[in-house]
């Protein structure tokens, strides 16, 4: 007896290890590593980020880089929340507890610096500037399922700069004013450029502007119809000019005042909260729009939730829209814009329920492959709707209750209308 107990007893214990196991997610123990300049010197003070995205069997292989820049830019159910580190004296950073497998990208608030180059797992990935400068920008790789990522080697360099300040003709600096600037560059080797806009002085009358290329820089300001230029400096790659000085010249005009045109006496508009109500009842009811190629009529419909939108379709003697190709879904987002909206297709769990809200076939469809089903918190658990994204044009699974459904409050409706007078086509009159 007392042998069976104790068999019982270790079934319970594994069965929980078992349902822990498959329940909790894995996580990969650390990323880690160190940041140092291009002659091995540790850098402190950078603060390293990794972004991670649920890795699933859609993001397997090379995903275009605008793909990319989507999926990192956009909130999802999906994405998990940023992991830092920040470099100590010795340079060196450790993220933990990190969810995998995901896809990942690696971001460094570098301040003065800029990433030169990246060593992960001893391949070494020398960086385009653009990577980590441009929106959304970073350094995107996979971590594989409990893999521990170590030594990690960032290289750093500072960046290419002219520190300036600007000083009025008695010496004294300008501060916390905003100056026009233009910048020239002559290429060692030939070519130009130039660039201008505005800066801010800080309390000391200074401003920085960062370049990226060698050559000869001119750096001109202007303030109040007076100006100041620089001669020309030759920077070298990764050199530095921190000492400039511009002194204003010329006869200083006072600022423009702008006198505000005298508004024109009106009378006021009396407050009709019936009429206010029935003008937004009638932007929000919209209007039929008929689509020549197969003769349906459709409307765009604002609603509170998925329930809502299919109660006005009935009530319309309507459906939410079946798209049957892609010319039909192309002439919807040019007509309705790109925006997100419910539409007419309902799947459970099996392949084979897939319908139509109003009957038809399932003939065409524009899943989208990185996304899974946006899952929610309803008693419809089982049962997945449709939201049409209209940045991307694909199509996303969506539970009741789930980050995608809350967040659609649009949908379209589509219905067969008689026109009188209107030819049927050539394939109408086949099959008669």
């Amino acid at each position: 007896m007392k042998r069976l107990h104790l068999m019982l007893i270790v079934l319970f214990v594994m069965s929980v290890m078992l349902l822990l196991m498959t329940s909790l997610p894995s996580i990969a123990a650390t990323f880690s590593g160190k940041v140092v300049d291009n002659e091995g010197t540790p850098v402190p003070g950078i603060i390293v980020t990794l972004q991670s995205f649920e890795d699933t069997s859609l993001v397997q292989g090379r995903i275009p880089e605008h793909i990319l820049d989507l999926m990192f830019s956009h909130t999802s159910d999906l994405m998990f929340p940023p992991l830092s580190s920040k470099t100590g004296e010795t340079g060196v950073f450790s993220i933990s507890n990190i969810t995998s497998p995901s896809l990942s990208k690696l971001k460094l608030s570098s301040g003065e610096n800029e990433v030169i180059s990246i060593e992960i797992e001893g391949i070494l990935f020398y960086i385009n500037r653009d990577m980590f400068t441009r929106p959304h920008g970073g350094f995107v790789f996979m971590i594989a399922r409990d893999a521990d990522i170590k030594d990690v080697m960032v290289t750093v360099r500072p960046r290419m700069r002219l520190r300036v300040q600007v000083v009025s003709s008695d010496g004294t600096p300008l501060r916390k004013v905003r100056v026009d600037n233009e910048i020239k560059w002559r290429g060692i080797n030939g070519g130009n450029s130039s660039e201008s806009g505005t800066m801010r002085l800080d309390a000391e009358g200074r401003f920085v502007r960062y370049v990226d290329r060698a050559g000869y820089y001119t750096l001109s300001v202007k303030y109040q119809g007076q100006s100041a230029a620089s001669q020309e400096i030759l920077l070298a790659k990764g050199q530095r000019l921190d000492g400039l000085r511009l002194t204003l010249e010329g006869e200083q005009k006072p600022p423009k005042v702008l006198i505000p045109p005298k508004p024109k006496e009106s009378v006021p508009r009396r407050f009709d909260s019936e009429r206010e109500r029935a003008a937004t009842q009638r932007r929000r009811a919209g209007v039929w729009i008929v689509n020549p190629e197969n003769r349906h009529a459709y409307k765009r419909i604002y609603c509170q939730t998925l329930e809502e939108a299919q109660e006005q379709a009935t009530a319309e003697n309507a459906h939410l829209v079946a798209i049957n190709d892609k010319s039909e879904q192309d002439w919807l987002l040019a007509v309705f814009g790109k925006e997100s909206f419910w539409i007419g297709l309902t799947n459970g769990l099996k392949e084979g329920e897939r319908h139509w809200d109003n009957g038809e076939l399932v003939s065409w469809t524009n899943w989208n492959p990185l996304l899974q089903i946006a899952v929610g918190d309803d008693s419809e658990a089982g049962k997945n709707y449709t939201v049409l994204i209209g940045f991307t044009g694909k199509w996303q699974a969506a539970q009741q209750g789930s980050h995608v459904a809350r967040t659609t409050k649009k949908a379209i409706l589509e219905k067969e209308i008689p026109i009188i007078g209107n030819p049927k086509s050539d394939s109408e009159n086949e099959k008669r």
